[in-house]
């Protein structure tokens, strides 16, 4: 795609490149505070910006008065706004200076599917990739710290910095524009609106109280077990608890190769003493594990701090997972808000609208089983979404084959909840401990206390049962090895081809875009692994590479074409009906905000779009729960 052609696709005039300069300090950062605090706080202030139209050469650099008079002229209904990090720039101009762009650009966003993550994400490192040479910025910023007005020498340093950046951005753009879809663009707008054109609102008496609950529930967890928060949470006290119940506290080597208690939440020893055969020992992890997590108070407590603003901005990275997911960010994590939690349900429709939530039911279940051909799943997905029987109900039916009998919804409740975690947890290669553990912990809804045996077992039933999955896994990671330690290139099903090309390994989606394993390397073993993560530090790097197997390689597929999926009906639904604003989207759900009274207006229209099949796998069974509601609940 050419400028042109997506200026014309998307009905614009023209795109102007924006980037603010401003106020900061010792104790007032964007590394400090979250992008949005930032923005919000009284200390706020723009020092200057820069402004230069696609069709021009040079960024003209105006103050903050010059920037509203500027702004006030341009006819923003048809005018794209384009930045580095719009997240940033876009919700200052939005706030601050009354700009509302038809449409948002961002070149952070559109290096995310191209660069690999060793380049890292910045404009001078993203132009150093291209052999363009930006100007160190930090002598300048440096400069200017905790200095509210600049003198004119400071102010022209400064001005010149901004121009120099804003035609870093433009570079940018141009060379990432080639390789961007309209589709992957109309994401990355109403992905960062929800940020700079903000609409959800927080319920600060429900907030109040759940942060009360909170500090009263663990409160009760140490009454209960007669103990203190500091000796639940020392490891010295923990240790001495365990001991006086006769158990010996599990340990570890640390890197030094030291002895220490074991006790952290990943400790494969620690998490054993769930299933230990006295209560209180099992009581004394579980309240550890309670006590040492703040995240409900800390939200609920960021979450109160931020509802004087009123409409709440969204922060949501576009692409920066792995499998090109969403992911949280801006210290506000949306995606792991647990459903049907107080705190979820604390975020609100604004006065007057309604919230439409969406959630694409099961959709990884049903990918992975259709990909892998395992037909009688998928077909037991069909019957049950056709019939919406008890006895057609897939997680009874898994449950069913598990036990050996027949499994009823409502008669069996427990029996099909083991079905479903199941079906939720197995399908990626996942053993006994971490099956149990997540039983034992509630991570899948509620607490089972469930014996090691009992674990195997329900573990050896499943993949009995689900033969064509388990052999999906094997048949991955041959395809994935050969292609990626072959430097070519293996065709799959549905559109997915695995490459071996230089360093890295792609798996390439029906939509056109691709997961890249950065830096693959080849184990004695033949294994393969990746390099998952890269922090650079002052001493040099942090390198994190994982290990890459068929279970693991099944899961970023599924979630990967899960995205597409998603994404798809993103698009398909804000364009036929734009006066719906997309205000969150977790994992496989979608939430518009709208007028009271339209989501019955649009109900038949976006259901029908959300169960519709790709093109790519057309005999994929699709269905979805449908809420429509005030408050932000369960789909």
């Amino acid at each position: 795609m050419d400028l042109k052609a997506l200026l014309d696709s998307l009905e614009l005039d023209g795109i102007v490149g924006i980037d603010y300069e401003t106020f900061w300090a010792k104790d007032y950062t964007l590394l400090g505070l979250p992008t949005s605090e930032y923005i919000y706080d009284e200390r706020f202030k723009t020092h200057c910006c820069s402004v230069q139209w696609h069709s021009e050469k040079k960024a003209h650099v105006l103050n903050p008065e010059e920037m509203r008079d500027w702004a006030s002229q341009v006819d923003w209904r048809h005018t794209g706004l384009l930045a580095h990090h719009t997240h940033f720039d876009g919700l200052i101009a939005s706030k601050h200076f009354d700009i509302h762009p038809a449409f948002l650009f961002d070149t952070l966003s559109m290096a995310r599917p191209i660069m690999p993550i060793t380049v890292g994400g910045s404009l001078m490192a993203l132009c150093a990739a291209f052999n363009r040479v930006s100007k160190k910025r930090s002598a300048v910023l440096l400069n200017t710290k905790g200095i509210r007005n600049l003198d004119r020498k400071q102010y022209k340093q400064m001005a010149a910095y901004a121009g120099d950046d804003i035609g870093d951005c433009w570079f940018l753009f141009n060379k990432f524009l080639p390789y961007t879809s309209l589709r992957e663009f109309i994401i990355m707008d109403r992905t960062i609106r929800m940020f700079t054109e903000p609409r959800l609102r927080f319920n600060e008496t429900m907030l109040r109280k759940l942060y009360d609950d909170e500090v009263a529930k663990k409160a009760a967890i140490l009454k209960a077990l007669r103990t203190t928060k500091t000796a639940l949470r020392s490891k010295e006290g923990l240790a001495d608890l365990l001991r006086d119940e006769g158990v010996k506290p599990p340990m570890k080597l640390n890197k030094k190769q030291e002895p220490i208690y074991a006790f952290a939440k990943t400790d494969l020893a620690f998490k054993a003493l769930l299933g230990h055969k006295k209560k209180r020992v099992r009581e004394l992890v579980r309240g550890r594990l309670a006590i040492s997590t703040n995240i409900m108070e800390k939200r609920a407590q960021r979450y109160l701090k931020r509802a004087p603003w009123g409409a709440q901005p969204v922060y949501l990275n576009y692409a920066l997972a792995l499998t090109l997911r969403w992911t949280g960010g801006d210290k506000s994590n949306y995606q792991n808000l647990k459903r049907g939690s107080e705190l979820r349900e604390a975020i609100e429709a604004p006065d007057g609208h309604e919230l439409i939530i969406v959630d694409s039911s099961q959709i990884e279940a049903r990918l992975n089983a259709r990909f892998a051909g395992q037909m009688d799943k998928v077909e037991q997905f069909r019957k049950q979404d056709k019939f919406g029987r008890e006895e057609d109900d897939v997680y009874a039916m898994t449950a069913s084959k598990i036990f050996g009998r027949e499994i009823i919804k409502s008669r069996d409740p427990g029996e099909r909840f083991i079905g479903k975690v199941c079906d939720l947890q197995l399908g990626y290669q996942a053993g006994a401990p971490r099956y149990a553990h997540g039983l034992r912990t509630g991570v899948a809804g509620q607490v089972v206390d469930i014996a090691d045996d009992d674990a195997k077992m329900h573990v050896s039933g499943w993949r009995h049962a689900n033969q064509f999955i388990v052999a999906g896994w094997r048949e991955t990671n041959n395809l994935v090895n050969a292609a990626f330690i072959g430097k070519t290139k293996v065709e799959h099903r549905f559109g997915v081809v695995y490459e071996g090309r230089g360093d890295h390994g792609y798996m390439h989606l029906p939509n056109g875009m691709s997961i890249r394993y950065a830096e693959v390397e080849c184990d004695e073993d033949g294994g393969i692994s990746y390099l998952r993560r890269l922090k650079k530090k002052k001493d040099g790097e942090t390198r994190k590479r994982t290990r890459l197997y068929g279970g693991l390689l099944v899961e970023n597929r599924t979630q990967a074409l899960s995205r597409v999926l998603l994404a798809d009906w993103i698009v398909a639904i804000s364009t036929e009906f734009p006066d719906l604003q997309l205000v969150m989207t977790t994992h496989d759900e979608v939430v518009f905000v709208a007028k009271i009274g339209r989501g019955a207006k649009v109900k038949k229209r976006i259901i029908e779009i959300m169960t519709t099949p790709p093109d790519w796998m057309p005999d994929l069974p699709l269905n979805v729960d449908w809420k429509v509601s005030r408050i932000y609940e369960k789909g």
